[in-house]
């Protein structure tokens, strides 16, 4: 089992979401994902 590390503090929505999707579909079953966000929000 592996942990991958996703930051994407700053970032404004939608592109935090479209990151950790694709970092989901390269990881296999049982590996974690931690994802460091903010909230940043878009105008």
């Amino acid at each position: 089992m592996a942990i991958k590390k996703l930051d994407v503090v700053t970032q404004v929505c939608p592109f935090p979401l479209i990151e950790a999707k694709a970092a989901l579909a390269e990881m296999a079953s049982g590996d974690e994902l931690v994802i460091e966000f903010d909230c940043t929000p878009g105008n």
